[in-house]
């Protein structure tokens, strides 16, 4: 059986004319290294999607952590601040104090509250209002939440006897989250239990058709970073380099063809 198919690809291969079996030659060398330089291609167009996502990965990473290293602090501030009125006779001095941890720097100036177990607040910053959060008694921790869009966070005393709170804009988040010497279009947000507050587009608004996301968390509460870069460009341009590996070995075929054809082949 194997014979007879040998025999049989030998007959057709036989009656092929000379320039249908050069073609046919030509085409099976030069086929592998046609394919070789389309497979190069395809994974330099790979290669450069990975390098954009772990472009933005690494922005992600440092605006998380950015945004971790201020918030944080700004949780200690809060406390201090909180506690401190178990033992102040005088509301005055935390409220300074509490001040002046969160206007330290005037460029991250953040408006903050301090209440007791009074519904009325005993310091206020002209932009946070004068309505004390509704907390649970037994709440003695930290309180993260969205309040349009922006981004509140409260620290409670045991039982919720003392509050402090501070809000921040997407414009503060921004400051404090930008990361630094990051050239490409991108969109940063802040994921809070489920919400996006949107904080830089430096696309401009442009939709983005292909993209890659990095999500990082920032470690208080479930707050997450999302950044979006567009994908690398893989357009006519893209798709023409793609596939002139291919051209490449067409021409080829047909170059061969007729040189051989044409100097070797005629004149015997």
């Amino acid at each position: 059986m194997d014979n007879a198919g040998r025999n049989g690809w030998t007959a057709t291969f036989a009656r092929l004319s000379t320039s249908q079996k050069l073609i046919l030659l030509l085409t099976l060398a030069l086929a592998p290294l046609g394919a070789v330089a389309m497979i190069v291609s395809v994974q330099s167009a790979l290669s450069a999607d990975a390098q954009r996502r772990g472009d933005a990965q690494v922005a992600a990473t440092e605006a998380a952590r950015k945004l971790s290293a201020e918030l944080t602090s700004d949780v200690l501030a809060l406390r201090a601040a909180a506690t401190a009125m178990d033992t102040s006779a005088d509301s005055r001095e935390p409220c300074a104090r509490l001040n002046a941890l969160l206007a330290a720097n005037p460029a991250r100036r953040v408006p903050a509250a301090l209440f007791g177990p009074s519904s009325a607040p005993l310091c206020a910053s002209p932009s946070i209002g004068t309505t004390r959060p509704s907390v649970r008694l037994f709440n003695d921790g930290l309180i993260v939440r969205r309040a349009g869009d922006a981004l509140e966070m409260i620290v409670t005393t045991a039982g919720g006897t003392n509050v402090a709170m501070a809000r921040y804009s997407p414009a503060t988040l921004a400051r404090f989250a930008q990361p630094t010497g990051f050239t490409l279009p991108y969109r940063l947000s802040l994921d809070t239990d489920g919400y996006m507050i949107d904080l830089v587009d430096t696309a401009d608004g442009r939709k983005i058709r292909r993209s890659e996301t990095a999500t990082i968390p920032v470690g208080i509460a479930d707050l997450a970073i999302s950044l979006t870069v567009s994908a690398a460009p893989f357009g006519a341009p893209e798709a023409f380099l793609a596939f002139l590996p291919l051209l490449m070995w067409a021409a080829a075929v047909g170059v061969g063809y007729y040189v051989v054809d044409r100097f070797l082949v005629r004149p015997l």
